[in-house]
């Protein structure tokens, strides 16, 4: 293996070490694989392909406990000598090969992201300017606003060599970017405030005795704390937000029983606030969300819709509908045809609305229904980042479950009322909030003896 070293000389010395320097799969485990989008590249054919990664896809893991010192990589040896030989200073030659190991050593062009890009390669332009275009090649811009081009070697690697990363800043950054890029872009985007918090917060979660039985019984496993964030909204999805219901009101935060604070019926209360053209539609609506029956109108609805619904199920077994209040969500969303019974009442019910939704899914194309529902759940986002702002104040951990805040159960009425205030200032009203606890009653014979 081929080790940076500090040396007074220009040129650094390069040890090499005996035996082989990467397995085959070295690429599929680098953090240099991770920089690229998700399906830009098949690692093993380099082919290009212009989908965007899914919404959700790739997790963030919490810092370990143990830094690391050293990360390998794996560069054309040829290439990586003109580094080492340039006038560069030590940080940028390191960057330059962390740089060069994201390139596939088949001469295939990789898409990497400008942005990331820039974030740990500081020093691009200086290390650019000694390799492009003779030894590195760069593409046009391929994506919306320029952010991304296609990179390559100028001519196919006859040998790879491999080198270890030792700069303490570039390892940092190379372990941490993305979360720092998801809560960078979530502040740049959504401006929500106390994201650090939110997120600090999970790793001030235990088990607990009772959580620990029931995640055997169910034969699962206590997560480890994982966390990404939605770009186009600002949702925070992590490890706890899989847990069933049962378990997670059995964990310990901060050793404390926890309690689960709920905005009510969060979604519809948004649309009466940014969706409602009519000031008629958004009296009644409200009216019907405090008064607890806006889902119960879809009963009838339910009924009429039940062959509908059957088949979607039988599609979607992970997007079941079984409640109205899924119904209501689904006829909203758009994603079933308008021959539905539940979609024709909203239009009925409120027309001013659905037009104004319908012109927006319009307007956006074909990913309509998904921008709109991230317009819903960026503004479901930001109330939660500004609940979680009130609780930082008072150093009250506070961890997002969607619509909802798993809060220490001690300053869960504290916590209800940040949410009342915050509904206030956003959406002019406040449903009312609720709290949910699991209660030694609901596990008798779990709680027996501790």
């Amino acid at each position: 293996m081929a080790k940076l070293t500090n040396s007074k000389d220009t040129r650094p010395s390069v040890e090499m070490a005996e035996g082989p320097c990467a397995s085959s799969d070295f690429f599929r485990h680098s953090i240099g694989e991770t920089i690229v989008d998700p399906k830009g590249v098949d690692p093993k054919r380099g082919d290009l392909k212009e989908e965007d990664p899914k919404v959700g896809e790739g997790v963030a893991s919490s810092p370990s406990s143990f830094p690391i010192k050293t990360k390998t990589i794996k560069a054309c040896s040829m290439v990586s000598e003109l580094i080492l030989a340039s006038s560069l200073s030590e940080t940028a030659k390191q960057q330059g090969l962390y740089l060069l190991s994201l390139l596939p050593e088949d001469g295939a062009g990789r898409r990497l992201h400008s942005g990331i890009l820039g974030r740990l390669v500081t020093y691009r332009t200086k290390i650019t300017r000694v390799l492009i275009p003779d030894f590195v090649t760069t593409g046009d811009s391929y994506s919306a606003g320029h952010k991304s081009k296609e990179w390559s070697y100028t001519n196919k690697p006859s040998e790879m060599a491999c080198y270890e990363i030792t700069n303490k800043n570039l390892i940092e950054k190379l372990t941490h970017w993305k979360a720092d890029k998801q809560e960078n872009d979530l502040k740049a985007q959504h401006k929500a405030p106390a994201t650090g918090w939110m997120l600090e917060s999970l790793d001030r979660i235990t088990a607990g005795l009772v959580a620990e039985e029931l995640l055997a019984r169910k034969e699962l496993l206590m997560p480890e704390v994982k966390y990404t964030i939605t770009p186009e909204s600002g949702r925070i999805w992590h490890s706890y937000t899989q847990l069933p219901s049962e378990v997670r009101l059995n964990l310990l935060l901060d050793g404390q029983d926890v309690a689960e604070v709920d905005m009510s019926k969060s979604q519809v209360a948004i649309l009466s606030k940014f969706w409602m053209k009519s000031d008629q539609e958004r009296e009644k609506i409200r009216s019907l969300i405090l008064g607890g029956s806006i889902y119960d109108r879809l009963e009838f609805a339910f009924e009429q819709d039940r062959k509908h619904i059957e088949s979607w199920n039988s599609k979607n077994p992970k997007d079941q509908i079984t409640t109205t209040k899924q119904l209501f969500n689904k006829a909203i969303m758009g994603f079933q045809k308008s021959d539905w019974h539940s979609f024709r009442q909203l239009q009925r019910e409120f027309p001013v609305m659905m037009k104004s939704i319908a012109a927006y899914k319009w307007k956006s194309g074909k990913n309509g229904s998904s921008r709109f529902a991230n317009k819903l759940q960026a503004e479901e986002a930001l109330i939660m980042g500004k609940v979680a702002e009130k609780c930082q104040r008072l150093a009250i951990p506070c961890v997002p479950i969607f619509d909802g805040m798993l809060v220490p159960i001690s300053r869960a009425e504290s916590v209800k009322g940040f949410f009342k205030e915050v509904l206030l200032e956003r959406l002019d009203f406040a449903p009312e909030p609720t709290i949910e606890t699991a209660g030694d009653e609901v596990y008798p014979d779990v709680c027996v003896g501790l």
